[in-house]
């Protein structure tokens, strides 16, 4: 792992899926990390989702091929969670991940959050993180769902 990387894990027991009921389990291990720790507020931001736990998990994928995940970004102590940006707009669906499997994408935040009609929130410079949900392949209720978290990166503007 990159010294960048962070690592959620969820250790609430939960049901599997409708499949295997009888299966409990407090593995869920999942990797959300950027690229780099740095990014100026025009680049481009490079994020991979990794599925560490034995079994599959599901994502979710709008507007194309781009993961739909939230921005938070820290004021002083706290993160502000912003409106999730105009991928809501689109249809989500659903992306299976298979154990071991890596998922990347290129994430253009400055044009997300200040192009277009639908755009609530705007990136400017400061400390930012990702958050996704993450469900279990045929779960049947929200507790097979648990978010994970990347690490924080920084968006500035170009010198």
């Amino acid at each position: 792992l990159k010294a960048d990387s962070l690592i959620a894990v969820d250790t609430r027991p939960f049901a599997a899926n409708q499949n295997d009921p009888g299966l409990i389990t407090t593995d869920k291990t999942v990797v959300i990390m950027t690229e780099k720790s740095r990014y100026s507020l025009t680049e481009n931001v490079s994020v991979t989702i990794e599925n560490k736990m034995e079994r599959a998990i599901e994502i979710f994928l709008s507007c194309g091929n781009k993961p739909f995940l939230y921005l938070f970004k820290q004021e002083n102590t706290e993160w502000k969670k912003l409106d999730p940006f105009p991928q809501k707009k689109c249809a989500k669906v659903s992306y299976v991940l298979k154990s071991g499997e890596k998922f990347t994408s290129l994430l253009d935040l400055h044009s997300m959050y200040t192009m277009g009609p639908y755009v609530e929130e705007t990136v400017i410079p400061g400390n930012y993180k990702l958050n996704i949900e993450i469900g279990l392949p045929g779960s049947v209720n929200a507790s097979g769902v648990f978010e994970a978290s990347s690490n924080e990166f920084i968006l500035e503007r170009e010198e």
